[in-house]
Protein backbone atom coordinates (compact mmCIF):
# COMPACT_ATOMS: atom_id res chain seq x y z
CA UNK A 1 0.00 0.00 0.00
CA UNK A 2 0.79 3.50 -0.91
CA UNK A 3 1.85 5.43 2.43
CA UNK A 4 -0.33 8.02 0.93
CA UNK A 5 -2.97 5.68 1.01
CA UNK A 6 -6.55 5.51 3.55
CA UNK A 7 -6.48 2.05 3.29
CA UNK A 8 -3.28 1.22 4.16
CA UNK A 9 -4.18 2.55 7.57
CA UNK A 10 -7.54 1.00 8.00
CA UNK A 11 -6.07 -2.55 6.96
CA UNK A 12 -3.42 -2.11 9.22
CA UNK A 13 -5.70 -1.82 12.39
CA UNK A 14 -7.62 -4.68 10.80
CA UNK A 15 -4.76 -7.03 11.06
CA UNK A 16 -3.34 -5.66 14.39
CA UNK A 17 -6.40 -5.46 16.31
CA UNK A 18 -9.39 -7.52 14.09
CA UNK A 19 -11.59 -7.72 17.18
CA UNK A 20 -11.92 -3.89 18.05
CA UNK A 21 -14.93 -2.22 17.57
CA UNK A 22 -15.02 -0.10 14.36
CA UNK A 23 -18.52 1.00 13.45
CA UNK A 24 -21.46 0.90 15.50
CA UNK A 25 -24.90 1.95 14.98
CA UNK A 26 -27.91 1.40 16.87
CA UNK A 27 -27.71 -2.30 17.47
CA UNK A 28 -25.09 -3.31 15.14
CA UNK A 29 -21.54 -3.63 15.45
CA UNK A 30 -18.60 -4.38 13.04
CA UNK A 31 -15.35 -4.93 14.30
CA UNK A 32 -12.24 -4.01 11.98
CA UNK A 33 -11.82 -7.63 10.90
CA UNK A 34 -15.48 -7.78 10.05
CA UNK A 35 -15.51 -4.43 8.52
CA UNK A 36 -12.43 -5.07 6.43
CA UNK A 37 -14.13 -8.90 5.65
CA UNK A 38 -17.36 -6.83 3.88
CA UNK A 39 -15.68 -4.51 1.96
CA UNK A 40 -13.09 -7.05 0.03
CA UNK A 41 -16.73 -8.26 -0.66
CA UNK A 42 -18.09 -5.09 -2.08
CA UNK A 43 -14.62 -4.85 -3.82
CA UNK A 44 -15.13 -8.33 -5.77
CA UNK A 45 -18.60 -7.63 -6.71
CA UNK A 46 -17.78 -3.91 -7.87
CA UNK A 47 -14.78 -5.34 -9.94
CA UNK A 48 -16.83 -8.30 -11.44
CA UNK A 49 -19.24 -5.46 -12.74
CA UNK A 50 -16.48 -4.19 -14.73
CA UNK A 51 -15.58 -7.42 -16.13
CA UNK A 52 -14.95 -7.20 -19.80
CA UNK A 53 -15.22 -9.86 -22.49
CA UNK A 54 -12.64 -11.96 -21.44
CA UNK A 55 -14.41 -12.46 -17.70
CA UNK A 56 -12.04 -10.92 -15.96
CA UNK A 57 -12.61 -8.57 -12.99
CA UNK A 58 -11.41 -5.09 -13.13
CA UNK A 59 -11.44 -1.79 -11.86
CA UNK A 60 -14.21 -0.23 -13.05
CA UNK A 61 -13.39 3.23 -15.46
CA UNK A 62 -16.19 5.44 -13.60
CA UNK A 63 -16.74 6.33 -10.09
CA UNK A 64 -19.36 3.66 -8.01
CA UNK A 65 -22.21 5.47 -6.12
CA UNK A 66 -23.09 4.44 -2.43
CA UNK A 67 -26.58 5.11 -2.09
CA UNK A 68 -27.43 3.45 1.52
CA UNK A 69 -28.71 4.10 4.83
CA UNK A 70 -26.95 5.25 7.90
CA UNK A 71 -25.37 1.34 8.75
CA UNK A 72 -22.23 -0.27 9.10
CA UNK A 73 -22.82 -1.96 6.18
CA UNK A 74 -22.40 1.74 4.40
CA UNK A 75 -19.25 2.35 5.77
CA UNK A 76 -18.09 -0.96 4.37
CA UNK A 77 -19.20 -0.38 1.36
CA UNK A 78 -17.41 3.06 0.88
CA UNK A 79 -13.97 1.41 1.83
CA UNK A 80 -15.09 -1.52 -0.54
CA UNK A 81 -15.07 0.96 -3.62
CA UNK A 82 -11.55 1.93 -2.97
CA UNK A 83 -10.63 -1.66 -2.33
CA UNK A 84 -12.16 -2.15 -6.45
CA UNK A 85 -9.53 0.81 -7.32
CA UNK A 86 -12.33 3.20 -7.73
CA UNK A 87 -13.46 6.29 -6.81
CA UNK A 88 -16.26 6.67 -4.23
CA UNK A 89 -19.28 9.30 -4.68
CA UNK A 90 -21.05 9.09 -1.04
CA UNK A 91 -24.96 9.70 -1.40
CA UNK A 92 -27.21 10.62 0.74
CA UNK A 93 -30.49 8.20 1.48
CA UNK A 94 -33.24 10.82 0.92
CA UNK A 95 -31.46 12.07 -1.90
CA UNK A 96 -34.74 12.39 -3.97
CA UNK A 97 -34.84 10.73 -7.33
CA UNK A 98 -34.41 13.25 -9.76
CA UNK A 99 -31.25 14.79 -8.12
CA UNK A 100 -30.04 11.13 -7.97
CA UNK A 101 -30.31 10.78 -11.25
CA UNK A 102 -28.54 14.23 -12.23
CA UNK A 103 -25.97 13.21 -10.21
CA UNK A 104 -24.99 10.03 -11.13
CA UNK A 105 -25.15 11.14 -15.29
CA UNK A 106 -23.09 13.86 -14.51
CA UNK A 107 -20.53 11.67 -12.14
CA UNK A 108 -20.92 8.83 -15.74
CA UNK A 109 -21.05 6.30 -12.76
CA UNK A 110 -19.88 2.75 -13.48
CA UNK A 111 -22.75 1.17 -10.77
CA UNK A 112 -24.49 1.98 -7.48
CA UNK A 113 -24.07 -0.09 -4.37
CA UNK A 114 -27.46 0.49 -2.56
CA UNK A 115 -30.79 -1.33 -0.85
CA UNK A 116 -33.82 -2.76 -1.94
CA UNK A 117 -35.97 0.42 -0.54
CA UNK A 118 -33.53 2.62 -2.45
CA UNK A 119 -33.03 0.67 -5.61
CA UNK A 120 -35.74 2.30 -7.33
CA UNK A 121 -34.11 5.88 -7.35
CA UNK A 122 -31.22 4.30 -9.50
CA UNK A 123 -31.74 5.49 -13.84
CA UNK A 124 -32.59 2.54 -16.00
CA UNK A 125 -29.43 0.77 -17.35
CA UNK A 126 -27.11 1.52 -14.42
CA UNK A 127 -25.64 -1.83 -12.58
CA UNK A 128 -27.08 -2.12 -9.26
CA UNK A 129 -25.54 -4.03 -6.78
CA UNK A 130 -27.48 -5.17 -3.53
CA UNK A 131 -25.16 -7.77 -1.36
CA UNK A 132 -21.38 -8.36 -1.43
CA UNK A 133 -20.06 -11.01 -3.14
CA UNK A 134 -19.63 -14.45 -1.33
CA UNK A 135 -16.02 -15.82 -0.64
CA UNK A 136 -14.20 -12.74 -0.55
CA UNK A 137 -13.12 -12.03 3.07
CA UNK A 138 -9.40 -10.99 2.72
CA UNK A 139 -8.31 -7.36 1.01
CA UNK A 140 -7.53 -7.54 -2.73
CA UNK A 141 -3.99 -6.73 -3.34
CA UNK A 142 -3.54 -3.72 -4.60
CA UNK A 143 -1.47 -0.35 -5.06
CA UNK A 144 -3.31 2.86 -4.65
CA UNK A 145 -1.91 5.96 -6.71
CA UNK A 146 -2.23 8.99 -4.39
CA UNK A 147 -3.01 11.45 -7.35
CA UNK A 148 -5.91 9.43 -7.71
CA UNK A 149 -9.50 10.89 -7.02
CA UNK A 150 -10.27 9.02 -3.99
CA UNK A 151 -14.33 10.58 -3.63
CA UNK A 152 -16.25 12.39 -5.00
CA UNK A 153 -18.90 15.43 -3.63
CA UNK A 154 -21.61 16.98 -5.36
CA UNK A 155 -22.51 20.48 -4.52
CA UNK A 156 -24.91 22.92 -5.63
CA UNK A 157 -23.91 24.55 -8.77
CA UNK A 158 -25.05 28.50 -9.26
CA UNK A 159 -26.87 27.37 -12.66
CA UNK A 160 -28.60 24.70 -10.23
CA UNK A 161 -26.92 22.00 -12.32
CA UNK A 162 -24.91 19.72 -8.88
CA UNK A 163 -20.91 19.97 -9.71
CA UNK A 164 -18.84 17.37 -8.70
CA UNK A 165 -15.54 18.09 -6.52
CA UNK A 166 -12.78 15.28 -7.06
CA UNK A 167 -10.48 15.19 -4.19
CA UNK A 168 -7.28 12.85 -4.11
CA UNK A 169 -6.08 10.05 -2.18
CA UNK A 170 -2.82 12.04 -0.91
CA UNK A 171 -5.38 15.20 0.03
CA UNK A 172 -7.39 12.76 1.92
CA UNK A 173 -4.76 10.88 3.70
CA UNK A 174 -2.54 14.39 4.06
CA UNK A 175 -5.84 15.70 6.11
CA UNK A 176 -6.50 12.66 7.91
CA UNK A 177 -2.71 12.20 9.49
CA UNK A 178 -3.07 16.29 10.79
CA UNK A 179 -6.53 15.67 12.38
CA UNK A 180 -5.08 12.17 14.21
CA UNK A 181 -2.08 14.49 14.91
CA UNK A 182 -3.99 17.75 15.91
CA UNK A 183 -7.10 15.55 18.07
CA UNK A 184 -4.87 13.15 19.52
CA UNK A 185 -7.66 10.73 17.88
CA UNK A 186 -6.71 7.09 19.09
CA UNK A 187 -8.12 3.78 19.48
CA UNK A 188 -9.76 4.82 23.01
CA UNK A 189 -11.94 7.48 21.23
CA UNK A 190 -15.60 7.15 20.10
CA UNK A 191 -16.01 9.79 17.42
CA UNK A 192 -19.63 10.52 16.35
CA UNK A 193 -20.62 10.63 12.44
CA UNK A 194 -23.83 13.23 12.36
CA UNK A 195 -23.23 14.94 8.84
CA UNK A 196 -25.30 13.83 5.90
CA UNK A 197 -23.51 11.08 4.26
CA UNK A 198 -23.32 13.06 0.94
CA UNK A 199 -21.51 15.93 2.46
CA UNK A 200 -17.97 16.60 2.63
CA UNK A 201 -17.79 16.58 6.63
CA UNK A 202 -19.13 12.92 6.67
CA UNK A 203 -15.94 12.18 4.50
CA UNK A 204 -13.81 13.81 7.58
CA UNK A 205 -16.52 12.25 10.39
CA UNK A 206 -16.35 8.64 9.16
CA UNK A 207 -12.29 8.06 7.96
CA UNK A 208 -10.85 10.43 10.55
CA UNK A 209 -12.21 8.03 12.82
CA UNK A 210 -10.93 4.57 11.09
CA UNK A 211 -7.45 6.44 10.04
CA UNK A 212 -6.76 6.19 14.17
CA UNK A 213 -8.37 3.21 14.73
CA UNK A 214 -10.86 4.46 16.70
CA UNK A 215 -14.55 4.02 17.34
CA UNK A 216 -17.28 5.55 14.81
CA UNK A 217 -20.60 6.05 16.42
CA UNK A 218 -23.15 6.28 13.54
CA UNK A 219 -26.75 7.75 14.63
CA UNK A 220 -29.38 5.75 12.44
CA UNK A 221 -30.51 8.95 11.10
CA UNK A 222 -29.34 12.00 9.69
CA UNK A 223 -29.45 14.48 12.97
CA UNK A 224 -27.73 17.37 11.20
CA UNK A 225 -31.24 19.57 12.06
CA UNK A 226 -31.58 17.75 15.67
CA UNK A 227 -29.96 18.39 18.69
CA UNK A 228 -32.26 16.36 20.96
CA UNK A 229 -30.81 12.97 18.62
CA UNK A 230 -27.34 14.70 19.45
CA UNK A 231 -27.29 14.68 23.01
CA UNK A 232 -29.03 10.97 23.16
CA UNK A 233 -26.06 10.00 21.21
CA UNK A 234 -23.54 11.37 23.15
CA UNK A 235 -25.14 9.77 26.37
CA UNK A 236 -25.46 6.40 24.40
CA UNK A 237 -22.11 6.25 23.17
CA UNK A 238 -20.08 7.69 25.47
CA UNK A 239 -18.75 9.84 22.43
CA UNK A 240 -15.50 11.67 22.79
CA UNK A 241 -14.88 13.23 20.08
CA UNK A 242 -17.65 15.22 17.78
CA UNK A 243 -18.09 17.50 14.80
CA UNK A 244 -21.22 19.92 15.15
CA UNK A 245 -22.69 21.91 12.21
CA UNK A 246 -22.25 25.76 13.71
CA UNK A 247 -26.05 26.02 14.76
CA UNK A 248 -26.01 22.56 16.53
CA UNK A 249 -22.84 23.44 18.42
CA UNK A 250 -24.40 26.70 19.69
CA UNK A 251 -26.85 24.99 21.28
CA UNK A 252 -25.03 22.35 22.82
CA UNK A 253 -22.57 24.93 24.29
CA UNK A 254 -25.41 26.61 26.03
CA UNK A 255 -25.78 22.74 28.10
CA UNK A 256 -22.37 21.67 29.06
CA UNK A 257 -24.41 18.62 31.36
CA UNK A 258 -25.13 17.33 27.51
CA UNK A 259 -21.04 17.54 26.54
CA UNK A 260 -19.67 15.48 29.75
CA UNK A 261 -18.73 12.75 28.10
CA UNK A 262 -16.71 14.64 25.15
CA UNK A 263 -12.99 15.58 25.19
CA UNK A 264 -13.01 17.02 21.54
CA UNK A 265 -16.31 19.17 20.00
CA UNK A 266 -15.04 20.28 16.40
CA UNK A 267 -17.09 22.96 14.74
CA UNK A 268 -17.63 24.13 11.55
CA UNK A 269 -19.70 24.85 8.80
CA UNK A 270 -21.00 28.71 9.12
CA UNK A 271 -19.31 31.41 11.36
CA UNK A 272 -19.31 30.58 15.07
CA UNK A 273 -21.07 32.72 17.29
CA UNK A 274 -20.82 32.23 20.47
CA UNK A 275 -17.65 31.65 22.21
CA UNK A 276 -17.74 28.57 24.95
CA UNK A 277 -17.92 29.48 28.66
CA UNK A 278 -14.51 28.56 30.56
CA UNK A 279 -15.66 25.65 32.12
CA UNK A 280 -17.16 23.54 28.89
CA UNK A 281 -16.29 20.20 29.65
CA UNK A 282 -14.72 19.59 26.46
CA UNK A 283 -11.87 21.04 24.04
CA UNK A 284 -13.63 23.02 21.71
CA UNK A 285 -11.89 23.54 17.65
CA UNK A 286 -13.47 25.61 15.10
CA UNK A 287 -13.15 24.85 12.02
CA UNK A 288 -12.99 26.07 8.37
CA UNK A 289 -12.69 24.78 5.00
CA UNK A 290 -14.66 24.39 1.71
CA UNK A 291 -15.19 21.13 -0.01
CA UNK A 292 -12.83 22.18 -2.64
CA UNK A 293 -9.72 22.30 -0.34
CA UNK A 294 -10.56 18.52 1.53
CA UNK A 295 -13.25 19.77 4.34
CA UNK A 296 -10.42 21.74 6.56
CA UNK A 297 -8.17 24.76 5.86
CA UNK A 298 -7.70 26.34 9.31
CA UNK A 299 -7.97 25.68 12.84
CA UNK A 300 -8.28 27.45 16.58
CA UNK A 301 -6.73 26.31 19.36
CA UNK A 302 -8.90 25.01 22.46
CA UNK A 303 -11.16 28.20 22.25
CA UNK A 304 -12.01 28.01 25.98
CA UNK A 305 -8.25 28.82 26.79
CA UNK A 306 -8.48 32.57 24.19
CA UNK A 307 -9.79 35.84 25.22
CA UNK A 308 -13.02 36.06 23.61
CA UNK A 309 -12.20 39.10 21.17
CA UNK A 310 -15.10 40.11 18.46
CA UNK A 311 -16.35 36.81 16.72
CA UNK A 312 -14.62 33.59 17.51
CA UNK A 313 -11.75 33.32 14.61
CA UNK A 314 -11.04 30.77 12.07
CA UNK A 315 -7.87 29.96 13.57
CA UNK A 316 -4.68 29.32 11.37
CA UNK A 317 -3.59 27.05 8.78
CA UNK A 318 -3.62 23.54 8.84
CA UNK A 319 -0.50 21.23 7.84
CA UNK A 320 0.41 22.04 4.10
CA UNK A 321 -1.94 24.50 3.52
CA UNK A 322 -1.14 27.97 2.56
CA UNK A 323 -3.64 30.92 2.45
CA UNK A 324 -3.39 34.56 0.75
CA UNK A 325 -5.63 37.75 1.12
CA UNK A 326 -6.80 39.07 -2.29
CA UNK A 327 -8.26 42.74 -2.30
CA UNK A 328 -10.84 43.47 -5.06
CA UNK A 329 -8.34 45.10 -7.51
CA UNK A 330 -6.47 41.34 -7.38
CA UNK A 331 -3.34 42.86 -5.43
CA UNK A 332 -2.52 40.44 -2.11
CA UNK A 333 -3.04 41.98 1.34
CA UNK A 334 -0.71 41.59 3.62
CA UNK A 335 -1.86 43.72 7.08
CA UNK A 336 -4.23 43.51 9.85
CA UNK A 337 -7.61 44.13 9.71
CA UNK A 338 -8.19 44.10 6.08
CA UNK A 339 -10.90 42.41 4.67
CA UNK A 340 -10.59 40.46 1.32
CA UNK A 341 -10.90 37.32 -0.68
CA UNK A 342 -9.34 34.40 0.61
CA UNK A 343 -7.37 31.91 -1.50
CA UNK A 344 -6.81 28.75 -0.72
CA UNK A 345 -3.36 26.61 -2.19
CA UNK A 346 -0.83 23.75 -1.01
CA UNK A 347 -1.71 20.40 -0.33
CA UNK A 348 -5.44 20.68 0.52
CA UNK A 349 -6.76 21.40 -3.36
CA UNK A 350 -9.14 19.17 -4.92
CA UNK A 351 -8.03 18.06 -8.56
CA UNK A 352 -11.42 20.09 -9.52
CA UNK A 353 -14.00 19.98 -11.10
CA UNK A 354 -15.33 16.86 -13.00
CA UNK A 355 -16.36 17.42 -16.49
CA UNK A 356 -15.97 20.93 -16.11
CA UNK A 357 -12.83 22.34 -17.28
CA UNK A 358 -14.04 25.98 -17.76
CA UNK A 359 -15.49 25.93 -13.77
CA UNK A 360 -12.31 24.24 -12.97
CA UNK A 361 -9.80 26.83 -14.30
CA UNK A 362 -11.89 29.70 -13.41
CA UNK A 363 -11.83 28.66 -9.29
CA UNK A 364 -8.70 27.22 -9.64
CA UNK A 365 -6.06 29.93 -10.76
CA UNK A 366 -2.79 30.17 -11.22
CA UNK A 367 -0.74 32.77 -9.82
CA UNK A 368 3.07 33.29 -8.79
CA UNK A 369 3.83 29.70 -9.91
CA UNK A 370 1.17 27.69 -7.88
CA UNK A 371 -2.37 26.85 -8.24
CA UNK A 372 -4.91 28.68 -6.05
CA UNK A 373 -8.85 27.80 -4.88
CA UNK A 374 -10.32 31.43 -4.83
CA UNK A 375 -13.31 30.55 -2.12
CA UNK A 376 -14.97 33.12 -2.59
CA UNK A 377 -15.29 34.32 1.56
CA UNK A 378 -13.73 37.52 2.64
CA UNK A 379 -11.74 37.24 5.44
CA UNK A 380 -9.34 39.33 7.67
CA UNK A 381 -6.05 38.47 9.75
CA UNK A 382 -6.77 39.45 13.44
CA UNK A 383 -3.91 41.41 15.45
CA UNK A 384 -3.24 37.85 17.31
CA UNK A 385 -2.18 36.02 13.86
CA UNK A 386 -5.73 34.19 13.47
CA UNK A 387 -7.77 34.29 10.42
CA UNK A 388 -11.59 36.20 10.75
CA UNK A 389 -14.00 34.98 8.81
CA UNK A 390 -16.16 37.88 7.52
CA UNK A 391 -18.51 36.29 5.71
CA UNK A 392 -19.31 35.08 1.90
CA UNK A 393 -18.87 37.68 -0.89
CA UNK A 394 -22.50 39.83 -1.04
CA UNK A 395 -23.33 38.56 2.75
CA UNK A 396 -23.61 41.87 4.02
CA UNK A 397 -26.80 44.01 3.56
CA UNK A 398 -27.77 47.06 3.22
CA UNK A 399 -31.02 48.47 4.79
CA UNK A 400 -31.88 51.91 4.55
CA UNK A 401 -28.33 53.15 3.18
CA UNK A 402 -26.48 50.73 5.75
CA UNK A 403 -23.71 48.20 5.02
CA UNK A 404 -24.81 45.26 8.01
CA UNK A 405 -23.44 42.33 8.63
CA UNK A 406 -25.69 40.23 10.43
CA UNK A 407 -23.52 37.93 12.43
CA UNK A 408 -22.55 40.82 14.50
CA UNK A 409 -26.48 41.36 15.58
CA UNK A 410 -26.61 37.56 15.94
CA UNK A 411 -23.50 37.46 18.33
CA UNK A 412 -24.80 40.77 20.20
CA UNK A 413 -27.92 38.41 20.57
CA UNK A 414 -26.35 34.99 21.66
CA UNK A 415 -24.91 37.24 24.45
CA UNK A 416 -27.87 37.63 26.02
CA UNK A 417 -27.50 34.95 28.62
CA UNK A 418 -31.48 34.07 28.39
CA UNK A 419 -30.81 33.57 24.48
CA UNK A 420 -29.87 29.98 23.23
CA UNK A 421 -29.74 30.60 19.53
CA UNK A 422 -30.23 33.44 17.38
CA UNK A 423 -30.61 34.46 13.58
CA UNK A 424 -31.20 37.61 11.93
CA UNK A 425 -32.73 38.03 8.41
CA UNK A 426 -33.72 40.68 6.06
CA UNK A 427 -37.60 40.49 5.61
CA UNK A 428 -39.39 42.88 2.91
CA UNK A 429 -42.82 44.04 4.64
CA UNK A 430 -44.89 46.93 3.24
CA UNK A 431 -42.06 49.42 4.29
CA UNK A 432 -39.51 47.94 2.37
CA UNK A 433 -36.31 45.81 4.07
CA UNK A 434 -36.10 45.34 7.66
CA UNK A 435 -34.03 43.43 9.95
CA UNK A 436 -35.54 40.80 12.26
CA UNK A 437 -34.30 39.21 15.15
CA UNK A 438 -35.18 35.21 15.43
CA UNK A 439 -34.53 33.60 18.70
CA UNK A 440 -34.84 31.06 20.65
CA UNK A 441 -34.83 31.15 24.79
CA UNK A 442 -36.82 33.37 27.53
CA UNK A 443 -35.53 36.74 26.61
CA UNK A 444 -38.33 39.46 26.21
CA UNK A 445 -38.13 42.11 23.48
CA UNK A 446 -37.56 44.82 25.83
CA UNK A 447 -34.39 42.68 27.37
CA UNK A 448 -32.92 42.38 23.58
CA UNK A 449 -33.67 45.81 22.71
CA UNK A 450 -31.98 46.97 26.03
CA UNK A 451 -28.77 44.77 25.30
CA UNK A 452 -28.40 45.70 21.94
CA UNK A 453 -28.63 49.11 22.86
CA UNK A 454 -25.87 48.92 24.58
CA UNK A 455 -23.51 47.38 21.99
CA UNK A 456 -25.19 48.10 18.44
CA UNK A 457 -25.72 51.97 16.66
CA UNK A 458 -29.64 51.92 16.25
CA UNK A 459 -29.80 51.41 12.87
CA UNK A 460 -28.53 47.72 13.69
CA UNK A 461 -30.95 46.84 16.00
CA UNK A 462 -33.57 44.55 14.17
CA UNK A 463 -36.99 46.23 13.56
CA UNK A 464 -39.02 43.34 14.45
CA UNK A 465 -38.15 40.45 16.62
CA UNK A 466 -39.75 36.84 16.73
CA UNK A 467 -39.70 34.11 19.52
CA UNK A 468 -39.45 30.63 18.18
CA UNK A 469 -38.44 27.08 19.54
CA UNK A 470 -35.77 26.42 17.16
CA UNK A 471 -34.07 27.67 14.38
CA UNK A 472 -35.11 25.87 10.90
CA UNK A 473 -31.66 24.11 9.51
CA UNK A 474 -30.60 23.32 5.84
CA UNK A 475 -29.58 19.75 4.64
CA UNK A 476 -26.17 20.91 5.33
CA UNK A 477 -26.97 22.20 9.22
CA UNK A 478 -26.78 25.92 8.40
CA UNK A 479 -29.65 28.04 9.40
CA UNK A 480 -32.01 28.40 6.77
CA UNK A 481 -32.53 31.83 6.37
CA UNK A 482 -34.84 31.87 3.97
CA UNK A 483 -37.44 30.02 5.89
CA UNK A 484 -37.01 31.99 8.73
CA UNK A 485 -37.62 35.07 6.22
CA UNK A 486 -40.90 33.56 4.94
CA UNK A 487 -41.85 33.10 8.27
CA UNK A 488 -41.99 36.69 9.84
CA UNK A 489 -45.35 37.33 11.60
CA UNK A 490 -46.47 40.71 9.74
CA UNK A 491 -49.82 40.22 12.26
CA UNK A 492 -50.41 42.40 15.52
CA UNK A 493 -47.98 45.08 15.18
CA UNK A 494 -44.60 44.28 16.19
CA UNK A 495 -43.49 40.92 17.06
CA UNK A 496 -43.63 40.99 20.70
CA UNK A 497 -41.52 37.96 22.10
CA UNK A 498 -42.88 36.09 24.41
CA UNK A 499 -45.51 38.82 25.18
CA UNK A 500 -47.94 38.92 28.60
CA UNK A 501 -51.36 38.14 27.68
CA UNK A 502 -51.66 42.12 29.20
CA UNK A 503 -49.21 43.27 26.35
CA UNK A 504 -51.37 41.68 23.83
CA UNK A 505 -54.65 43.22 25.04
CA UNK A 506 -53.40 46.74 25.62
CA UNK A 507 -52.08 46.06 21.93
CA UNK A 508 -54.99 45.44 20.43
CA UNK A 509 -57.05 48.03 21.93
CA UNK A 510 -59.06 50.37 19.78
CA UNK A 511 -57.64 53.78 19.82
CA UNK A 512 -59.64 55.98 22.48
CA UNK A 513 -59.88 59.53 20.41
CA UNK A 514 -60.44 61.19 17.69
CA UNK A 515 -56.94 62.15 17.02
CA UNK A 516 -56.22 58.81 17.92
CA UNK A 517 -58.08 57.10 15.06
CA UNK A 518 -56.46 59.74 12.98
CA UNK A 519 -53.27 59.19 13.43
CA UNK A 520 -53.33 55.37 13.21
CA UNK A 521 -55.17 55.68 10.10
CA UNK A 522 -51.97 57.47 8.75
CA UNK A 523 -49.56 54.95 10.53
CA UNK A 524 -51.12 52.01 8.69
CA UNK A 525 -50.83 53.33 5.25
CA UNK A 526 -47.59 54.20 5.84
CA UNK A 527 -46.42 51.17 7.93
CA UNK A 528 -49.01 48.23 6.80
CA UNK A 529 -49.39 47.49 10.15
CA UNK A 530 -52.41 48.32 12.01
CA UNK A 531 -51.45 49.95 15.29
CA UNK A 532 -52.67 49.42 19.09
CA UNK A 533 -52.27 52.64 21.36
CA UNK A 534 -49.06 51.14 22.83
CA UNK A 535 -47.43 49.97 19.73
CA UNK A 536 -44.09 51.38 18.69
CA UNK A 537 -43.37 53.16 15.52
CA UNK A 538 -40.11 51.96 15.12
CA UNK A 539 -40.98 49.07 16.06
CA UNK A 540 -44.01 48.56 13.67
CA UNK A 541 -41.01 48.92 11.00
CA UNK A 542 -40.85 52.11 10.60
CA UNK A 543 -37.69 54.24 9.80
CA UNK A 544 -36.16 57.66 9.27
CA UNK A 545 -38.33 58.57 5.82
CA UNK A 546 -41.49 56.88 6.91
CA UNK A 547 -41.36 59.24 9.95
CA UNK A 548 -40.89 62.04 8.37
CA UNK A 549 -43.62 61.15 5.68
CA UNK A 550 -46.01 60.54 8.92
CA UNK A 551 -45.08 64.33 10.06
CA UNK A 552 -45.99 65.35 6.56
CA UNK A 553 -48.97 63.55 6.79
CA UNK A 554 -50.19 64.66 9.85
CA UNK A 555 -49.27 68.40 9.50
CA UNK A 556 -50.82 68.37 5.98
CA UNK A 557 -54.48 66.47 6.73
CA UNK A 558 -54.57 66.63 10.32
CA UNK A 559 -53.41 70.86 10.50
CA UNK A 560 -50.97 70.18 13.76
CA UNK A 561 -47.61 71.85 13.56
CA UNK A 562 -45.71 68.54 14.73
CA UNK A 563 -41.78 69.09 15.36
CA UNK A 564 -39.78 66.98 12.54
CA UNK A 565 -38.62 65.19 15.56
CA UNK A 566 -41.74 64.36 17.16
CA UNK A 567 -42.18 60.26 16.51
CA UNK A 568 -38.26 60.00 17.91
CA UNK A 569 -39.30 61.53 20.91
CA UNK A 570 -43.15 59.69 21.23
CA UNK A 571 -42.37 56.57 19.70
CA UNK A 572 -45.81 54.82 20.69
CA UNK A 573 -49.04 56.11 18.87
CA UNK A 574 -51.29 56.87 22.09
CA UNK A 575 -48.10 59.27 23.65
CA UNK A 576 -47.87 60.77 19.97
CA UNK A 577 -51.79 61.28 19.03
CA UNK A 578 -51.30 63.05 23.22
CA UNK A 579 -49.11 65.26 21.62
CA UNK A 580 -50.82 65.97 18.90
CA UNK A 581 -54.05 66.77 20.44
CA UNK A 582 -52.17 68.99 22.90
CA UNK A 583 -50.47 70.74 19.92
CA UNK A 584 -53.86 71.01 18.14
CA UNK A 585 -55.46 72.36 21.87
CA UNK A 586 -52.64 75.47 22.01
CA UNK A 587 -53.24 76.11 18.21
CA UNK A 588 -56.83 76.75 18.69
CA UNK A 589 -58.15 74.56 16.32
CA UNK A 590 -60.34 71.75 15.67
CA UNK A 591 -59.25 68.33 14.52
CA UNK A 592 -60.24 68.02 10.51
CA UNK A 593 -60.57 64.57 8.94
CA UNK A 594 -61.58 61.92 11.58
CA UNK A 595 -63.35 59.15 10.87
Amino acid sequence: MSRHSTLAAVLRHARDSPGRIAVVAGQEELTYAGLVRQAAGWAAAIRRTAAADDGMARSPEGPVAVLRGRDPGTVAAQLGVWLAGATCLPMDPDTPRGRVEAIVAAAGVSAVVTCPDLAGRVPAGVPVLLEPATGATEAPEMTTDPDAVAYLIFTSGSTGVPKGVMVGHRSLARMLAWHREKYGTGPRDTVSAFAGLGFDSSVKEIWSALYAGARLALPPVDVVRDLDVVRATLARHAVTQSFLTTALAEGLLAEPDAARTLRTLIVAGDQLRRWPPPDFPAAVFNEYGPTEATVVTTATEDLRRQVPTGLPPIGSPVDGVELMLVATDGTVITGEGVEGELWIGGGALALGYLGDPELTAGRFVRRAGSTWYRSGDVCLRRPDGQWQFVGRRGGMVKIRGYRIDPGEIEAALLDCPAVSAAAVVVAHGATGPVLVGFHCGTATETELRVRLADRLPPYMIPTRFQAVERLPLTSHGKIDRAALASRVDWTGGAARTPATATEHAVAARTPATATEHAVAAIWTETLGVAPGPQDDFFRLGGHSLDAAKVIAKVRARLGIPLAADSLYTHRELAAFSDLADHLRRNAGHELEGTP
